[in-house]
């Protein structure tokens, strides 16, 4: 199972997260998110991933020309653009980009959103419980009769929950909000902690 770390700004959280097990690490750069991090601190975070851990970029307003020069001036082509519809993920495709597309499952859905294009183990998606970084769960009882591959689930993902997630065996999970001290300050303890209880379940990639 994958683990994405999202909207990190300090190295030295992201090399946690990748000693503790965790197969992505996303540095949020939506200029209205309370975790937007600087070009610096993003360059930091993907040097220390590199070779080790994915690294994704996450945008949501922004145009797709400001999110090519972004990813341009930080060196990396994976990008999670909330908001993006299904012909702005092929464009930016078309631009040299892997994007993470992202449906965003009302907390009073009755089945899960179909992705136009399926997910892939090269090109995943992302299901999400809000606009991200929100902590907003959607119901994830949903996934036991329609589970998909190649998708992280995200949205209000914990140390106090995940083993509930967990329970539905998802490809992966995204969390941010459920392990931080603040927005973009992760807490150790929080994160060995959510690290361990998915090791336990014995479902780490």
């Amino acid at each position: 199972m994958r683990v994405k770390i999202c909207g990190l700004r300090r190295e030295t959280d992201a090399e946690l997260a990748i000693e503790l097990g965790a197969t992505h690490v996303g540095v949020v750069l939506a200029a209205d998110s309370p975790r937007c991090a600087t070009h610096v601190e993003a360059r930091a975070i993907v040097r220390c991933a590199r070779g080790r851990a994915e690294a994704v970029l996450v945008f949501r307003g922004e145009s797709n020309d400001a999110i090519l020069r972004a990813c341009e001036a930080v060196g990396v082509l994976r990008v999670q653009v909330h908001g993006a519809d299904v012909q702005r993920c092929r464009e930016l495709a078309g631009a040299g980009l892997l994007p993470i597309p992202v449906a965003v499952v009302s907390p009073v859905a009755q089945q899960l959103p179909v992705f136009a294009d399926p997910p892939t183990e090269r090109n995943p998606s992302l299901l999400d419980g809000g606009c991200g970084g929100a902590g907003t769960c959607f119901a994830w009882s949903l996934l036991a009769n329609d589970l998909p591959h190649a998708v992280f689930i995200a949205g209000g993902v914990s140390p106090t929950n995940v083993a509930e997630l967990l329970r539905f065996r998802p490809w992966g999970i995204d969390v941010s909000s459920g392990i931080e001290i603040e927005p973009g300050i992760k807490d150790p303890v929080l994160m060995r902690q959510l690290l361990r209880d998915v090791r336990a379940h014995g479902v780490v990639a």
